[in-house]
């Protein structure tokens, strides 16, 4: 490193400053110093400070520069450097002498001078920081040099030719280069022959810039500038150029209705001046990305011109240490951000080789797509970049990249994950159009609108397709003459319109698609999660490893590769993560010996895997930028569909060789059929053509119709939904095993009621065009091998659900039974029919009140060998399921939160094994809950809200006829919440801003009007969140109570398992001549209808107990047309 940097020093001594007037060039530094611990009777340096100032409209006295430089106390040394032209006046503060003021003037920069020789570059490496200047010079060299830039390549590290000759081979010249970038720089000098070179590094750090900003009588100079995060601005005037006093402050952007006679609106805590004055200076740090803008008081009038500031964002710059001990860099792992730089420095007496080993990125972009082979990298000197000490990289997209490390000795592995950045665009505006028009970005990029040297002033405002104006959307304020700026950030997908209120029609639009990105899937001893793992196409997936791997994961493609995968899984040096980029939708399947070797025997079963081989499955979607319809000549795909406000629907008629367009028509009726609509709300595609798409922003709520001219009589339905709720992602009824015989039933369930549910099994994404669920046949697994079933629900009342998707299936076909040899034996008894053993199941349940809103349920009939066709139980309060599933070995259950003063039907459901079987129902016991405690107050009990935050109660007023209750009281953990005042029926409270995992302990107090002692309620204790997915809610149709009915919370719990059943034990062998026979008499009643009676000729014997009849009539079934007379 070298500087020609003069050493500029001042002292302060007891009478000032050494110099009152010194000047500097830009990048230079500037020393006060002085011998703060010398003390004398008369002098001190223990309260003397340094500030800078300004002088006052006088120039008799001074003031301090706001945001300037300030030290309460003298240092040995203070240190400054300046990095703009300008003067800089420094005082003393409390010096005995009010001494005379130093004056730095600050000029040009004088560039950092270098010298190249015949031997070489002096120095070799040179440290900078950004925004400086570089001038090598040479003379009277013994042979005639060029110089030239190089660059590293990445996969070999070694020096490429990266320009042409910055001059002409010469003996005397030289070469000035300014730097705005940070990194690292390599130029090389070469004789006319060849046979002489040498290399020089420059390392450029990063470092915040400084501006200035010039105020006039009438304007600001520049008007608008650009700079980045954590860049300073310097704001100065001063009489020699300004006849009117000027004070400058930050100001909210006017909006468009501001009066043009009143002061802009200042921001609070913004930057300012204090009053107006000749000579002024303001200097402030900008920290964060935006615009700004300020204001001025020029006079006594407040300035109609405004300054603008745009603060673009800075990258970011990560350095990774090297460890001398252990010969390595301090970090294997380092995550970092697209655009980021990555510093790499270590000692110069070690040589490091740095070679990008391997990167794995989204959009499967390649780094360096110009590859250079070894031979084209000039290798006259390897060592000299290896021993410079420092290299930089730059990340330029998402994705994974395997850095190889070479030193001395040893080879390692440095992993950089980068993860999507934000990213920034720009929009020129001009007094005719937008440049570019249509604009593609990702979701939470930033979009700098700028319009300079225009005519008309100019604004932004967000508009519809009509080019209405939207309320609440994007408005840069009022029109603002040029240069103007404004950014907006846009998170979510769609297309978005804009113009100026100085524009005729829509001037561009801006359209927001996903952006590729980065998924992690864990590696531990019990296998890998999430699995499957759900991405989109040009997704990258990561598998992150608690120790180091030497083993890449392999493609399994068919099933064979599980069986030889080992054999082609690619050894790599040890590394913690492992990667894979997706460029085509599809289901991939991942094995390697790295997960083998991770996961423990003992859990390979649980993570599904197959023979000892552990899987990773990675289902890749196709990228849903918006909503599709697809259009075709039969119609709309699908013709009727949801969507939420401010949401876009994609019609695509691409890949159909037809053609299309999109009319927005009214709903077609017996009197109005395929009507277009006219007006600001109608929309169009235009005229029809082949192949193509419309895409169309739905800003409000409602229904719309759509047809087109290539599909006449077929129409589109849309329902625009505002904040609607998401109908509920289907689940699977039961926990299925990983290996199914084909052609198994998996059963679907969904808590949203009324929904149609479309699935797949091969992992591709559902939709109304696969197939449709059918509750009664489930979905039937027909393909062998693996298979991931994928659901999804569809509602006419709600937005449609996310996808499920459930864990790998492996499907094999179903073993042929082993057929024996006919043998002559003994005949045996025929076995028991398979129904009517099933029939024996079923339950016959009693209750039993445990007090307030308890109630206990028990049956005991089930026998021990009948245990095994037993499923599940499920218990039904008023058609309302709470729990789903209740273990085949329960016979008792506790349930608690019953509503005071509501009549309950009870019945339990029993589910078999056996799919051949019917699910059967228990007999209905009624129950009517009390509608108070014993102390006299009302019953209070949960609602089921779905809110994480809030809990609901509710309760039947005690006093119907309003005669004696005042009002109701409400406590949470002993303190009064909220009181409601006294009426009939029934009453709901919701408290808000309730904490998880919290215990609240409820109680309700009714206060009697005539001010004898309250009534106090039961007491509930809640802890959030509440467990709702256990409620399943009747159809629609089907529900026939009050909607209050379908809200509440209860909560079921077991109590006891089955015991030996109470029936007297049968003999092994009963007698048939025992068994009660019944008389049977059939009648005809009407055409096509009969009628059966019977009686039993005795009683059953006391160990045997008659559950049920059955009716068979022989060569069909009737049990639809069977109705029965319950006598």
């Amino acid at each position: 490193m070298t500087t020609n940097r003069k050493l500029n020093e001042i002292l302060i001594r007891e009478d000032g400053f050494s110099k009152t007037e010194i000047s500097v060039s830009e990048g230079e530094t500037l020393v006060f110093y002085s011998n703060s611990k010398k003390k004398t009777e008369n002098f001190s340096y223990e309260n003397i400070g340094l500030v800078q100032v300004v002088p006052d409209d006088n120039g008799e006295n001074f003031r301090p520069v706001v945001g300037g430089y300030i030290f309460e106390q003298l240092d040995a040394k203070i240190t400054l450097k300046f990095k703009v032209i300008g003067e800089f006046l420094f005082k003393l503060k409390n010096h005995p002498s009010n001494p005379a003021p130093c004056k730095v003037k600050v000029v040009h920069e004088v560039p950092l001078n270098a010298s190249i020789a015949d031997d070489g570059f002096h120095p070799k490496i040179i440290k900078i920081d950004e925004g400086q200047s570089i001038k090598w010079s040479w003379s009277k060299l013994s042979v005639p040099i060029t110089i030239f830039e190089s660059s590293v390549c990445e996969s070999h590290y070694e020096l490429q030719k990266k320009t042409k000759d910055l001059v002409t081979p010469s003996s005397s010249n030289d070469y000035t280069r300014k730097f705005d970038l940070p990194g690292v720089y390599y130029f090389q000098s070469e004789s006319k022959s060849g046979d002489k070179c040498d290399l020089c590094v420059v390392e450029v750090q990063s470092s915040y810039r400084e501006h200035t900003v010039e105020i006039f009588d009438n304007k600001f100079s520049p008007a608008r500038i650009t700079i980045e995060e954590g860049d300073l601005i310097w704001f100065h005037w001063n009489k020699n150029k300004c006849l009117k006093k000027h004070c400058i402050y930050q100001i909210y952007p006017p909006t468009p209705d501001h009066p043009s006679d009143r002061a802009y609106i200042p921001v609070k805590n913004g930057f300012k001046w204090s009053t107006p004055t000749r000579n002024g200076m303001v200097c402030h740090k900008f920290e964060k990305c935006g615009v700004y803008y300020y204001g001025d008081i020029s006079g006594n009038e407040c300035a109609s011109y405004i300054g603008i500031i745009a603060v673009k964002p800075k990258s970011e710059n990560t350095t990774i240490p090297f460890v001398e001990e252990t010969k390595q860099f301090e970090q294997s792992v380092l995550t970092v951000e697209t655009g980021d730089l990555i510093w790499f420095k270590w000692n110069k007496t070690i040589p490091i080789s740095i070679k990008l080993d391997e990167a794995c990125l989204v959009n499967d972009k390649t780094r360096n797509k110009k590859s250079h082979n070894q031979t084209e990298c000039q290798r006259y000197d390897s060592k000299v970049i290896q021993r410079c000490g420092v290299y930089a990289f730059k990340i330029t997209y998402a994705g994974c990249y395997y850095f190889c490390i070479n030193n001395e000795t040893d080879k390692f592995s440095l992993t950089v994950i980068a993860s999507p950045a934000l990213k920034d665009h720009k929009i020129t505006i001009t007094d005719s159009e937008a440049k570019p028009n249509i604009l593609n970005i990702n979701p939470e990029d930033r979009v700098w609108f700028v319009w300079d040297d225009t005519k008309r002033s100019q604004n932004i405002r967000q508009v519809n397709h009509a080019n209405k104006a939207i309320v609440d959307g994007f408005l840069s304020g009022s029109l603002m003459e040029s240069p103007g700026t404004f950014v907006e950030s846009f998170n979510n997908l769609g297309i978005f319109y804009y113009t100026s209120d100085n524009f005729k029609g829509i001037m561009g639009a801006i359209v927001v698609v996903p952006e590729p990105g980065i998924h992690v899937v864990l590696l531990n001893e019990r296998g890998p999660q999430p699995d499957p793992i759900v991405i989109k196409q040009n997704d990258v997936v990561i598998w992150k490893f608690d120790s180091e791997q030497t083993n890449d994961v392999v493609l399994i493609k068919k099933e064979s590769d599980l069986y030889s995968y080992s054999e082609s899984s690619k050894e790599i040096l040890p590394r913690k993560y492992l990667s894979h980029a997706f460029k085509e939708s599809g289901v991939y399947h991942f094995v390697s010996p790295s997960f083998d070797m991770t996961v423990r025997a003992e859990f390979i079963e649980a993570a599904r895997g197959l023979d000892n081989t552990i899987l990773s499955t990675v289902v890749v979607d196709n990228i849903e930028e918006y909503t599709t319809v697809y259009v075709d000549k039969e119609g709309f795909h699908p013709d009727i569909i949801n969507v939420e406000v401010g949401k876009s629907i994609l019609f695509d008629w691409r890949e159909s060789n037809e053609s299309h367009n999109i009319t927005h028509i009214s709903l077609p009726n017996e009197r109005n059929s395929y009507k277009a609509i006219t007006g600001s709300k109608a929309f169009t595609s235009g005229s029809p053509v082949v192949n193509n798409s419309f895409l169309h922003l739905f800003e409000e709520e409602g229904q719309f119709c759509v047809t087109s001219d290539g599909s006449q009589k077929h129409y589109c339905i849309i329902k625009v939904l505002n904040s609607a709720q998401k109908a509920l992602t289907p689940q699977l009824c039961n926990k299925e095993p990983f290996i199914l015989f084909k052609y198994h039933k998996i059963y679907l369930d969904c808590q949203t009621p009324n929904v149609d549910i479309h699935y797949t099994t091969d992992g591709s994404a559902p939709s109304k065009l696969t197939a449709k669920y059918n509750r009664d046949t489930g979905v039937i697994m027909n393909e062998e091998g693996i298979n991931i079933i994928r659901a999804i629900a569809y509602s006419e009342h709600y937005l449609t659900s996310d996808i499920f998707t459930s864990h790998r299936f492996y499907v094999v076909n179903d073993p042929e039974p082993e057929i024996e040899p006919y043998r002559n034996t003994e005949p045996v008894s025929q076995s028991s029919n398979l129904n009517l053993e099933w029939w024996k199941c079923i339950p016959k349940i009693t209750i039993n009140s445990l007090g307030v809103g308890l109630l206990e349920i028990f049956w005991d009939r089930i026998l021990e060998h009948l245990i095994p066709y037993i499923s599940h139980y499920q218990i039904f309060l008023n058609k309302v399921s709470y729990r789903k599933y209740i273990p085949a070995n329960v016979n008792k259950v506790l349930i608690k939160g019953l509503t005071g003063g509501r009549n309950y039907d009870i019945i339990v459901m029993i589910y078999p094994k056996d799919r051949s079987l019917l699910p059967q129902q228990s007999n209905i016991v009624a129950y009517n809950s009390p509608k108070t405690t014993s102390l006299g107050g009302p019953i209070i009990s949960l609602k089921a809200n779905r809110q994480k935050d809030q809990i609901t109660i509710c309760w039947l007023s005690i006093d119907p006829e309003e005669t004696f209750i005042k009002s109701y009281e409400l406590l949470i953990n002993g303190k009064k919440h909220d009181e409601v005042r006294s009426s009939p029926g029934r009453h709901k409270i919701t408290i808000e801003g309730c904490k998880p995992d919290t215990k609240y302990s409820i109680i309700l107090v009714a206060v009697p009007k005539d001010g004898s002692l309250p009534l106090i309620s039961n007491e509930l204790e809640v802890i959030l969140p509440l467990n709702l997915n256990e409620i399943s809610l009747p159809d629609s149709n089907l529900r026939n109570l009050e909607k209050d009915f379908y809200d509440e919370y209860i909560e079921i719990t077991d109590l006891e398992s089955i015991r030996t059943n109470s029936l007297p034990k049968a003999p092994e062998v009963i007698d048939e001549e025992l068994l009660p026979v019944a008389k049977v008499s059939v009648s005809h009643v009407s055409t096509g209808r009969i009628a059966i009676d019977w009686y039993m000729t005795d009683l059953p014997p006391s160990y045997l107990e008659l559950t049920h009849y059955v009716i068979i009539l022989i060569g069909n079934e009737f049990s639809s047309s069977i109705k029965s007379d319950a006598r």
